[in-house]
């Protein structure tokens, strides 16, 4: 498992039937797409890295995985060491916020108990989120971890430790 704060350079779609070397006619057919990306190491979280750029393969279904679109994502990684090649765990990724030249994690719902043994930070950060289905949105953004002002204003209000964060998310991988 690898984990750090990235910058995209680049991706790109590729044919997963090319890009493994599988004969067309006898492999089977996926419904997501393949992409390589290639990502700038701003800090590494979880393992060591020999290079501060890494290369890795994602998947999605929907087009263009969404990770691409975040500025500096969390980015979590395994290696199939018989391709030896790195793969982004499918769909799971976090944001993370930079206040006073630290990286911090953000609250998230689905690692929610997981979070709850460490001990999260105050801080007052501005934030944009969604502002549709209101209802959800008490759910993905509770109280207890963000203000949400009836004039649109929105912040963050609790942050984690990135690696108290990073722990987490990598247990909710692994269960």
């Amino acid at each position: 498992m690898f984990a750090f704060v990235g910058e995209l350079i680049e991706y790109k779609k590729v044919d997963y039937q090319e890009h493994n070397k599988l004969n067309k006619e006898k492999s089977p057919v996926y419904f997501d797409q393949m992409f390589v990306a290639k990502y700038k190491i701003l800090q590494p979280i979880c393992n060591e890295f020999k290079s501060d750029t890494i290369e890795f393969v994602s998947f999605d279904h929907y087009g263009v995985p969404p990770i691409f679109k975040e500025k500096n994502p969390i980015v979590y990684l395994g290696i199939n060491n018989e391709k030896k090649e790195y793969f982004q765990y499918k769909y799971i990724w976090d944001e993370p916020i930079f206040i006073n030249n630290n990286w911090y994690g953000i609250f998230d719902y689905i690692i929610a108990d997981l979070l709850e043994i460490y001990q999260p930070i105050t801080v007052k950060f501005p934030y944009i989120y969604n502002r549709e289905g209101h209802e959800k949105n008490r759910f993905l953004y509770p109280d207890t971890h963000f203000e949400i002002n009836p004039n649109g204003q929105s912040y963050v209000t609790k942050v984690y430790d990135i690696y108290d964060l990073a722990e987490a998310r990598i247990k909710y991988i692994n269960r």
